[in-house]
């Protein structure tokens, strides 16, 4: 038996990289493993519980953002778009 829940992320869990808005996710519960979505992002985590599956969203998040700072000079339009989104909702700690 199945589910799915409207979650409202406001933390990564990352000391210097932070969310200055929050980021709607999907939680998808099956049987035996959740998924974590963000559909804005096409990125997902999962894990047997909840929390693991957001753990691994955010891990995602952070490392996909991280990557789109070093090539955002070489980013196509979709990446681009991911790009110009992240900006907007993340903060890095000593870049003010």
């Amino acid at each position: 038996m199945g589910g799915r829940i409207i979650y409202s992320l406001d933390d990564l869990g990352n000391s210097r990289i932070k969310l200055t808005k929050p980021l709607s996710i999907t939680l998808v519960i099956n049987e035996d493993e959740v998924i974590a979505k963000c559909k804005a992002l096409g990125l997902y985590g999962s894990g047997k519980q909840p929390q693991d599956a957001i753990n691994e969203l955010c891990k995602s998040i952070v490392d996909y953002y991280e990557t789109l700072s070093e090539e955002r000079d070489r980013l196509g339009p979709l990446p681009q778009g991911h790009w110009e989104f992240l900006k907007g909702i993340i903060e890095e700690e000593g870049k003010r």
